[in-house]
């Protein structure tokens, strides 16, 4: 009896460790995609995976005798449809677990992403912190089409390039699927997304590229949507300026003009913005706070910054400049882009309920002439490794 007991422990046992290998695909079953590309043909969706050919990573053969990359395409009416037809000229299945960037074209995004987005955010394989990248004035597929020099795929080096200029410029802004996701639905704001440029689509999808590269790069400008449309594009200074209120600002250097003629340059590792909705006489007005700390690393002009004062006086210069500068670009938001893309919306719905209720039904037209009133305080916390020029010194040496 007892040995009964036992060999049905070790049978329920190894079920369990079937069960582990459920649905498991070998590696040499599986084409690793680092990429889709979502473009429009025909009416048809035209679907690029761009995958890692195993043999030449594995070889580093990565110039000369062949391309770390596939691209394969597919085209239907459905990207899972399109997806699939992939199937029938790659030997092996996709497989998305790995995936870096989404790509998509400038006309889909016109016509809305939200069955594109929705299929994406399903698929049980796939991570949503991948990026989502608008592909400006070319395909999609000609971006994962770029043979790039320094990383095997395009879409990871795109995926690197996006990490690091979101963390040290400013007007850049890296955007997942589940942040583009989580901000449609909501109230009072809209997303934004980067966009990306080859450099020569044409020279990019041969190996000559490689000689001379021209990788894709991001483009500076950042697509602004209407809940889930492509509406239209930022400045690099409209970028900055949302960048900064929205709190999307890790580094920032700030160029300013100098009392006595020349510029100075501000290196800034803390920037925050606070923003304070007020409903005062049934009259909407935001007010925004923004607070750098940072150093001077250049100061090409002959003002002096020696003593504690005259680092006070640079401070209140710095201050004027940003405050013109954050005003300006707030107003162009407002007026020229025309919808809420820097979260104020959001704020009376979070912060002011009732006010919130009595305007939201026009807040598109509100927002556009909404009174903002922006302070900046800067926080000068040492001149670099020196207080006053040397050009100064040198000058000073001269006379």
């Amino acid at each position: 009896m007892r040995s009964k007991k036992i060999v049905q422990l070790v049978m329920i046992a190894s079920l369990f460790m079937l069960t582990g290998c459920w649905g498991s695909r070998e590696l040499d079953e599986l084409a690793f995609t680092y990429g889709f590309g979502i473009d429009k043909i025909d009416g048809e969706y035209s679907v690029t995976a761009q995958v890692i050919n195993p043999e030449q990573v594995a070889s580093k053969k990565t110039a000369g005798t062949g391309s770390p990359v596939v691209i394969y395409e597919g085209r239907d009416k459905s990207v899972l449809n399109a997806i699939r037809k992939i199937s029938i000229v790659s030997p092996r299945r996709l497989y998305g677990g790995h995936l870096y960037t989404l790509i998509v074209s400038e006309e889909v995004a016109k016509e809305g992403l939200t069955d594109i987005l929705d299929f994406f955010n399903r698929d049980p394989e796939l991570r949503s912190d991948f990026y989502v990248v608008i592909a400006k004035d070319h395909t999609a597929k000609e971006i994962l089409s770029m043979i790039t020099p320094f990383l095997v795929a395009p879409t990871l080096e795109i995926f690197e390039q996006l990490e690091l200029s979101s963390k040290i410029w400013d007007p850049s802004k890296a955007t997942t699927l589940r942040e583009l996701i989580s901000k449609i639905p909501l109230k009072g704001i809209h997303p934004v997304v980067p966009s990306i440029l080859p450099g020569k689509p044409s020279g990019g999808q041969s190996e000559t590229n490689m000689k001379t590269p021209q990788p894709p790069l991001p483009s500076g400008k950042l697509a602004v949507f209407y809940h889930d449309q492509l509406k239209d594009w930022l400045e690099d200074e409209e970028a900055r300026t949302f960048n900064t209120i929205t709190n999307n600002v890790k580094n920032s250097v700030t160029t300013f003009p100098c009392s006595n003629g020349g510029h100075g340059v501000m290196e800034s590792r803390n920037v925050k913005a606070k923003l304070a909705p007020d409903f005062s006489k049934n009259k909407p007005t935001m007010n925004v706070e923004v607070a750098f700390k940072g150093e001077i690393s250049e100061l090409d002009c002959g003002q002096d910054i020696t003593t504690s004062d005259d680092f006070l006086k640079m401070e209140r210069q710095i201050e004027k400049y940003l405050q013109r500068f954050f005003t300006t670009y707030t107003k162009s938001i407002q007026q020229n882009v025309g919808i809420d893309i820097l979260g104020f919306g959001q704020e009376f719905y979070r912060k002011k309920p009732n006010a919130w209720k009595k305007i939201e039904e026009d807040w598109d037209e509100i927002f556009r002439e909404l009174p903002v009133n922006i302070r900046v305080t800067v926080d000068l916390e040492h001149a670099g490794t020196i207080k006053n020029p040397l050009k100064e010194k040198i000058r000073g040496m001269d006379e």
